[in-house]
Formats: structure tokens, C-alpha cells, sequence
């Protein structure tokens, strides 16, 4: 009987696998691709557009899309921010720098929108309230233009000090009259040059009596979108009791968009916010956190 030795099986062994590895592949199930997440935008009233107002969204021609002006500008993409514009937007305050301009101070340009820090004389020394006013400015003016400045709103406004701080090189001089309050600045620039500028706002009588409530508002502004000392500036309309209703702006205070309107609530010391955008709000929220009638006025019902 003839055998075979085990290393002549080898060939043939090695044969029938690779045979058996040339049958067709089973197929393979498709990798499953994981989508990225789209923003869920909760139903209510929508503009021409689409865009939810109650959301504080609006439509930006520039853009092509709906946005928050707040969060987003709505400017064309690579372009310059729009200029300042030539003049204050508040004519009371034109007319003042007008008249200041007849004096004889040094000739100063307009440099736009600008925030100006009050300190207040309350209980346990001066608080601060940040108001949003108006900027006048020269460079490179002598010390005594500097002086010819201060005089001048002495004159015409009258000095508060409150807001009086002064150095070798620099200073901050406060003025107030009736609503209109100003800060004068100097700093030093060259060998004896000095860049002054002079900042007024009108304070209104509800500002101050609400003041302590506007820098709560404030900072709870500054928490929610991050942002620092002086980069959120609230303006009241009505507050009744615990209840709140005004606008905010939010820095680069030259650019357009900024902010928006909101709808806030105390809740023991602390104020929080039942709405804030650019577009319409429910009413029953407001309702049910007991917001008084007149200021939930213009609301909608879903």
C-alpha cells in the first residue's frame, strides 16, 4: 500500500483554501455618518421671511439670513463697520456742544457714541451708573486749552465733586446741570501736549431714581452674554414694583444692532429676565410670572 508523506499534502491543502477565499465577498453594511446637530428653533410667530420674531430673530438683507442682531451684526461680510455718524443723535445735547463751541475753547470734533461712569453720592459712599452719551475731543492742546475747557463748563453746567480726580499727567472733572450731566478727560500725549475730551448725557429724573435696579440689570446682562464693565448699558422705561421694562445696548456702541428690548422680574434680591430680543413675546409666560397689564402690552397670545 502506497502512502503519502504529510509534505506532499501541503500544496494541495494550501490550494483548496485559496480556492475557498475566491468565493464572493459578503457584503459589508454602510458606515453610519453621524450628522452634525441643527439648531431647533421652537414654533411661534414668524416674519415675511421666516424668521421667529418671539426668538428675537430678523431677517438681514445683507446676510441672506435670520439672525440676532445682538449676537450677529448685520453687516456685509469683509466690509468696515459703519462710520460714526456726523453729529449727536440727541439735539439737546447738539445744542449744548454748540454753545460750548461759541466759547473760548479749543475747536473739538465729534467722535460719536460714547459711555460716560457717574458716580453717585449714596449711603456707604458714591455708587457708579454707567449712561450713554455723546463725545466731543481735541489732540495735542495745550494745558491751557485744557483749562479754558473747564472753565468754560463751569460756566455753563457747573461742577460736581463726586467726579473730580486729577493726577500729574491726567484728570477726570464731572459737571451737572438739571438732567444733563459731563465728564471732561485730559491725558497726557506728548512733551506738553494733552488729548481732552468732553462726554454728556441726559440723566433722566426715572434713570436716578431706578439707578441701583439699572446696575443689577446690567449685570445680569454682562453674566448672560459675557461681557465686561460698561459693555452692556440698560435703559428703564417702566418698573412697577418687581416688575421691569426697557432696552439694553451693548458695546462697540458706534455700530448698529447692538441690542435689543427685555422684560425683567425681581425675585427676592435678585432680578432675572422674562424675555430680551428684537421681536415679539408671549403673554402667558408674563401672566403666570404676574407682570402687570401695561407692561406686558404687545404681546402675543400663541
Amino acid at each position: 500500500m502506497r502512502t503519502r508523506s504529510l509534505f506532499s499534502l501541503v500544496p494541495i491543502l494550501s490550494l483548496a483554501m485559496l480556492l475557498s477565499n475566491c468565493g464572493p465577498a459578503a457584503p459589508q453594511q454602510p458606515e453610519e455618518t453621524e450628522q452634525p446637530p441643527t439648531e431647533e428653533i421652537i414654533g411661534g410667530q414668524t416674519d415675511d421671511h421666516g424668521c421667529l420674531i418671539a426668538a428675537g430673530y430678523s431677517w438681514c438683507p445683507a446676510k441672506q439670513k435670520c439672525l440676532r442682531t445682538w449676537e450677529e451684526p448685520c453687516e456685509p461680510e469683509n466690509e468696515p463697520p459703519t462710520p460714526p455718524p456726523a453729529a449727536p443723535a440727541n439735539p439737546l445735547l447738539e445744542t449744548f456742544f454748540e454753545g460750548l463751541d461759541g466759547t473760548d475753547t479749543p475747536p473739538l470734533t465729534y467722535r460719536g457714541a460714547a459711555l460716560l461712569f457717574w458716580n453717585m453720592n449714596e449711603e456707604g459712599g458714591p455708587k457708579k451708573t454707567a449712561l450713554l452719551g455723546e463725545q466731543y475731543g481735541a489732540t495735542n492742546v495745550a494745558l491751557a486749552d485744557v483749562g479754558a475747557l473747564e472753565s468754560a463748563l463751569n460756566i455753563v453746567v457747573g461742577a460736581d465733586s463726586t467726579n473730580a480726580v486729577y493726577s500729574a499727567d491726567a484728570g477726570v472733572r464731572g459737571y451737572i446741570w438739571d438732567d444733563l450731566v459731563c465728564i471732561l478727560a485730559f491725558q497726557k500725549s506728548k512733551a506738553s501736549a494733552y488729548d481732552a475730551s468732553v462726554t454728556c448725557a441726559i440723566w433722566m429724573p426715572f434713570d436716578r431714581e431706578h439707578a441701583i435696579d439699572k446696575e443689577a440689570l446690567e449685570l445680569v446682562f454682562r453674566d448672560k452674554y459675557e461681557k465686561g464693565e460698561g459693555e452692556a448699558v440698560v435703559s428703564l422705561q417702566q418698573v412697577q414694583g418687581d416688575y421691569a421694562r426697557g432696552g439694553v445696548r451693548f458695546a462697540p456702541f458706534n455700530e448698529p444692532g447692538g441690542g435689543g428690548n427685555f422684560l425683567a422680574y425681581r425675585e427676592g434680591d435678585a432680578w432675572k429676565l422674562a424675555f430680551d430680543g428684537n421681536g415679539g413675546f408671549p403673554c402667558a409666560p408674563l401672566e403666570a410670572l404676574g407682570f402687570p397689564a401695561d407692561l406686558r402690552e404687545g404681546c402675543y397670545e400663541e
